[in-house]
């Protein structure tokens, strides 16, 4: 005879022994119903995942015309594209070292943030009204709260906000700079230093990478993106005695589709300084591009070059 099946005769067995199996003695009564389910549940064999699995994580890719594209031939000292996931798109210079101007307020913005309530009152010196620059307009004397002292800061690029908002922070025995490169440390900003919180001192230092990082963080703070992303507004002292009106001395807001923040700077030994972050439709995913030390005139120009080119280049 042939070989014997035996696994398919035990098999065929168990299931004769199941069927006939007495199993009264062994099912819970109702009063007992959770506590048997208790017991499943302690004694089931595997765990199972309640964790919906993530979707991947969908990178840039370059269009099939790219390769066609030139990157722009910009006219600044260092220039930088990168996305919010560090994904570099093009870069000139990232990683030199310049004088940085009134995008030094970013930073000082995130501080002010970090020490100071919003509704804090704080009453304009006569140092802070002194310190070099006209915008803002502000008067000795006036009270305005923290919040709407940023606006004049970042809006205005006002350099007597910065002044008075590091002011208000020192009087509680802290040292402004000290906050400030405390502040780039946690951001890894490795590459700046900062000695004044207007950005008027050339020894105010940072690079294209470190400044991409300082965006990102400023973009992550509710208040001071709503901020930098405001094109023109009114303020006031916190008697409405005074009002302040304000419009942002970045130009390509509302110029450029996407723009979601974005902050000046100029000295002469930094030169035309522009950030700018721009969300990508329709994946609400967005990049920052940054020109440092353009030429005069110019940083709006070849800032339009370098978002025009990413956009045509990646998509997402």
């Amino acid at each position: 005879m042939g070989d014997v099946n035996t696994t398919s005769n035990s098999n065929a067995q168990k299931e004769v022994d199941f069927l006939s199996a007495d199993f009264s003695g062994q099912i819970p009564d109702r009063g007992r119903g959770q506590e048997f389910a208790a017991d499943i549940i302690v004694n089931f064999p595997f765990k199972i995942k309640s964790e919906v699995p993530k979707p991947p994580e969908i990178l840039p890719v370059k269009f099939p015309v790219a390769d066609k594209i030139n990157p722009p031939d910009l006219k600044v000292k260092a220039g930088l594209s990168i996305d919010e996931k560090n994904n570099v798109y093009y870069e000139k210079n990232a990683d030199e070292k310049t004088p940085i101007a009134s995008l030094t307020k970013l930073l000082t913005a995130l501080v002010v943030v970090d020490n100071l309530p919003a509704d804090a009152e704080i009453v304009v010196s006569k140092n802070a009204v002194e310190t070099e620059g006209e915008m803002g307009d502000l008067v000795v004397g006036e009270k305005l709260s923290a919040k709407n002292l940023l606006y004049i800061m970042l809006v205005d690029s006002s350099n007597d906000a910065a002044a008075a908002l590091s002011e208000a922070i020192e009087q509680n025995g802290k040292n402004f700079t000290d906050l400030m490169n405390a502040k780039a440390k946690e951001l890894k900003m490795a590459n700046s230093l900062f000695s004044d919180p207007a950005g008027l001192n050339p020894d105010n230092i940072s690079t294209a990478n470190d400044l991409a990082k300082l965006a990102n963080a400023a973009l992550k703070n509710p208040l001071i993106r709503q901020i930098i992303n405001t094109e023109e507004t009114d303020i006031f002292s916190t008697d409405n005695r005074t009002t302040h009106h304000l419009k942002n001395t970045n130009k390509l807001i509302n110029k450029i589709s996407g723009i979601i923040g974005g902050k000046t700077g100029y000295t002469e030994e930094a030169g035309e300084c522009l950030i700018l972050m721009t969300e990508h439709q329709p994946s609400k995913t967005y990049f920052i591009t940054i020109v440092l030390g353009a030429e005069n005139g110019e940083r709006f120009n070849e800032m339009e070059k370098l978002v025009s080119w990413t956009k045509k280049v990646y998509r997402w």
